[in-house]
């Protein structure tokens, strides 16, 4: 299944941005923002990622993007090397990238599909990828300095942890599947990974950790509301 691709794909920087890897689950199942981005907006959209793109030195030709295991890897190479300011920079492109978007970053403009039919070259997994990245990549850095504060931590609980994350979105897979209100498998996931995260760093990255769960799997809070952890807390 697609969402076993993705637990097979790897980690490249860590659970802070949202790159392949075991503890995300697949928005295949339910992708953020559905339906479609028409017109001008998602010329615009596209005008926007673009020069996203080429800012991470990616200059390609007109309608392709990078693999996003290769956006991915740039990114990890910067945070290699840059260390906590990594993530100055990387917030820096986010934040220009949101400027450029504005209010469609909130819109199917931001969506798998539309990824994909911007950019021929994506597969399914690699536009699912970018869109879960923009919105909880954003997040992130808007908590940037609880983002540097713990970082080291999560990367820890990802390597010693590996079974009990694969276990929560194995178990998410198998809920989805028969579930009749996908917001009951949806709320024990994002509580399964986020006890794991607070067993390891603490209380403090409870509230963090709960939100970026939800933005990664692209819940609709007003169809899910009351059914789903209170992440304030």
């Amino acid at each position: 299944t697609a969402l076993v691709l993705l637990l097979q794909a790897g980690t490249v920087l860590g659970h802070f941005l949202p790159l392949p890897n075991r503890t995300l689950a697949s928005s295949l199942e339910r992708r953020s923002w559905p339906g479609t981005c028409d017109g001008s907006d998602s010329t615009k959209t596209q005008k926007c990622l673009d020069a996203y793109f080429k800012g991470w030195g990616f200059d390609l030709p007109k309608d392709t993007a990078p693999a996003y295991y290769d956006f991915a890897l740039t990114i990890n190479n910067l945070m290699k090397q840059y260390g906590d300011a990594g993530w100055d920079f990387y917030c820096e492109y986010e934040w220009t990238l949101e400027r450029c978007l504005g209010n469609l970053i909130n819109t199917p403009c931001v969506n798998a599909e539309s990824f994909s039919e911007m950019y021929f070259d994506l597969g399914t997994i690699d536009s699912v990828d970018y869109a879960i990245n923009i919105p909880s990549g954003a997040f992130a850095c808007k908590n940037k300095e609880l983002v540097k504060k713990h970082q080291g931590c999560y990367k820890d609980a990802e390597i010693h942890h590996l079974d009990d994350f694969a276990t929560c979105t194995i178990t998410l897979d198998v809920e989805l599947k028969d579930a009749k209100d996908r917001c009951v498998p949806f709320s024990n996931y994002s509580n399964c990974v986020t006890n794991i995260y607070v067993g390891s760093c603490g209380e403090e990255v409870k509230s963090f950790s709960c939100n970026l769960e939800e933005i990664k799997l692209g819940i609709d809070a007003s169809a899910c509301k009351g059914k789903l952890p209170d992440c304030s807390i």
